[in-house]
């Protein structure tokens, strides 16, 4: 795992509103800071979005890795 002091975040499209995003970025950063690996930031991220937004969310965590996402 890369040293956390290079770990960058970024929202690359989004609906929410801008303080939701806000407070998603501060809660990846204690994230970041107190989990293990990247699939407990990931996990950890998916939580606070499904209690905060609700529905259901997929956080992807990560310096390489590749996703098909299928159109609806």
């Amino acid at each position: 795992m890369p040293k956390r002091e290079s770990w960058k975040s970024s929202i690359e499209r989004s609906e929410l509103p801008e303080d939701l995003e806000r407070a998603v970025v501060r809660e990846m950063r204690q994230v970041v800071e107190k989990a293990g690996n990247e699939r407990d930031i990931a996990k950890e991220l998916k939580a606070f979005l499904e209690k905060e937004v609700g529905g259901r969310w997929c956080g992807i965590v990560g310096t390489a890795f590749g996703t098909t996402i299928p159109k609806s």
